[in-house]
Parts: structure tokens; sequence; C-alpha cells
């Protein structure tokens, strides 16, 4: 007996769950944390790419505040792993911080763009970076009794250039991620 039905298949476009945020944020948060493990440093400063991947999961998922501030706790708890910081639970409270920034900065009605290509990731995530980071040194001086020099001319540089660094990462990263995703150009 041969069987010669025809089988057809169609193809389904990209559909979120009730979960999707859950699995990009696990998904983008666990590349961070790698590549925070595996990146070189250069002259003491390098990619945080926790926050740099955070950052754009906010900007994919659109989470709600308290969502975002969740991915900022694990956020946090990776960087608290990872740090190389005499006190690294200071990830707990300055990453929920940048978090709650990130998608606080999402709600400006602002266009941010030049011809086609939007700036809002390299702007978002540069003003989450200098929060996140500011929140952190910021404790880090008043927990630890921290001269306003080295404070000044030590720490707050470094938090400046890894915005800086982050911001690029963000912006090259941002539309590659979301194609990768399945988002549409018009969310």
């Amino acid at each position: 007996m041969e069987n010669n039905k025809t089988v057809e298949m169609t193809q389904v476009a990209a559909q979120g769950g009730k979960y999707r945020w859950v699995a990009i944020s696990a998904l983008l948060l666990a590349i961070g944390s790698i590549m925070r493990l595996v990146s070189p440093s250069f002259a003491g400063i390098s990619i945080n790419w926790v926050i740099t991947m955070y950052c754009i999961t906010i900007l994919i998922v659109r989470p709600t505040v308290s969502k975002a501030v969740a991915i900022g706790l694990v956020a946090g708890a990776i960087n608290t792993i990872t740090s190389k910081s005499p006190l690294p639970h200071l990830n707990f409270l300055s990453e929920p911080v940048g978090a709650l920034v990130c998608v606080l900065l999402m709600a400006i009605p602002l266009a941010m763009k030049i011809g086609p290509v939007s700036f809002r990731p390299a702007v978002i995530t540069f003003l989450t970076t200098i929060a996140s980071g500011m929140t952190f040194i910021t404790s880090f001086k008043f927990l630890m009794g921290v001269p306003n020099q080295i404070y000044l001319y030590g720490m707050l540089p470094v938090v400046l250039l890894t915005a800086c660094a982050n911001t690029v990462m963000a912006q090259i990263l941002y539309y590659p991620v979301r194609k990768l995703l399945g988002q549409e150009e018009g969310k």
C-alpha cells in the first residue's frame, strides 16, 4: 500500500509567549556573562558585557518596570560573580538601578534617528551604564571611605570609558540581535 497523501507545511512568524522575555533575558545575559569573562581589558577598561546585554534585552522585550528590575537583579548576580571589585555585592544595587533607568528612558518618545538608523540603543545604553556605574562607585566611595581625588580622577573616568565602550557595542549588536530574535522592524 502506498500513501500518496500530500503534506503541507506552513511557516509561522515568530510569536511571543507569556515568558518569551525570560528566555531572551536568560540567553542574552548568559552571552554577556561569558563575554565578560573572556574579553580582555584595554588600559584597565573593559566592556561590561552584562550591562550591554541587559540594555539590548530591555530594548527588545520592552518589559514592565518590575520585570526590568528583575532583569537588573539577575544581571547584578552575574556581575557579583564575575566582579574584580572588593565589594562585588554592590552590583545588586547598581544593576537594578541601571535596568530601571533603561526602562524609564525607553518611555521618552524621542526618535534619535539619523536617516533610517535609530541611535536610541546607543543613547540609552550610555545613560544606563552611567547610572549603574555612578551608583556602584558612589556607594563604594562612601562605604570604603575613598578620597575624592581617587573617586574623581580614578573611578569616574573608568565609568565614562566603560559607558563609551558599552554604547558602541550595544549600537552594533542591537539590530542583528533584533533580527535574530524575529522582532519586526516597526516595533
